[in-house]
C-alpha cells in the first residue's frame, strides 16, 4: 500500500422522489481518496476474522433473519448512525 497522491471525496445528492419538494440525500464518494485505500486493505483483512452467521448482505437478509428471533422482554434493540 502506497500513497500515490490523493483528490477529496466527492459529494453529491440523490433526489427523494417520494417526499414533498424532492430533498436530496447526501453521499460522499471516497474513491480515490487517502483513506480509500487504507480502507480496501482493513476490510481484506478484517472480512475472513468475522464469521459469516454475523454478517448480512441487504436489509431483507436482516428482516429475514430477525424474523427467526424470540425476543425476551428484556431485550433492547439499538440502531447506531455513525457519521
Amino acid at each position: 500500500m502506497t500513497l500515490n497522491g490523493s483528490q477529496p471525496g466527492k459529494l453529491f445528492g440523490f433526489c427523494k422522489v417520494h417526499k414533498y419538494g424532492y430533498p436530496l440525500r447526501p453521499v460522499v464518494s471516497m474513491s480515490g481518496t487517502a483513506k480509500y485505500d487504507l480502507a480496501q486493505y482493513l476490510d481484506e483483512f478484517i472480512k475472513p476474522n468475522i464469521p459469516r452467521s454475523c454478517m448480512v448482505n441487504s436489509t431483507s437478509q436482516f428482516l429475514d433473519r430477525l424474523k427467526g428471533y424470540i425476543f425476551l422482554a428484556t431485550d433492547v434493540m439499538v440502531s447506531f448512525d455513525v457519521t
